[in-house]
């Protein structure tokens, strides 16, 4: 992606977007490889830490090199935080058992997922935008001008309507002169 930076507007709309993606994705992939759920005020804590560095990053548009690196830095980082919620032990061969090959494999799974949405969020956000906004901004549509309804008299029956009507058929009639 290139160009200009985004919109101020659209850059602090990226933070918390980008923070759930993060967080989200991250905790996610350690709960689903059997690693501990960490607390509420835990994940509180990471979020703030992960959602300042999206506030540092806001102005800049993400590449995809750039966000898989970010992604797995983060993916590293979160899982040590949240090992470290657990209370495990923090010594070096502790945290590499911790990370068995089913760990290891969420882990990257989410550092995919992350990134791409990461890279991808300005141009899904912009395409759903541009379809949705003219709809939602534009004017109903016109309606047509109501006219009075005008009452239409009643149709005779068959049989009326052709007594009433001049013979056409038959002699000529014969006029006195």
């Amino acid at each position: 992606m290139t160009g200009r930076p985004p919109a101020p507007r659209a850059a602090a709309a990226r933070v918390p977007v980008a923070v759930a993606e993060v967080v989200g994705f991250t905790w996610l992939a350690h709960v689903a490889a059997g690693g501990a759920t960490p607390g509420t005020g835990h994940l509180l804590s990471v979020a703030a830490a992960v959602g300042l560095v999206a506030v540092a990053l806001r102005h800049r548009r993400v590449r995809l090199p750039v966000a898989v690196a970010g992604a797995v830095l983060a993916q590293v980082g979160l899982h040590l935080a949240f090992t470290h919620a657990a209370d495990m032990p923090m010594h070096g061969e502790h945290v590499l058992a911790s990370l068995d090959g089913g760990m290891l494999l969420a882990h990257a799974v989410a550092a995919v997922v992350t990134a791409l949405a990461l890279a991808w969020q300005e141009q899904v956000v912009v395409r759903l935008a541009g379809r949705l906004l003219p709809r939602l901004l534009a004017a109903p549509p016109a309606r047509p001008a109501r006219v009075a309804a005008t009452a239409v008299p009643p149709r005779p029956a068959a049989s009326l309507r052709h007594a009433a009507a001049a013979p056409r058929r038959g002699p000529p009639v014969v006029v006195p002169a």
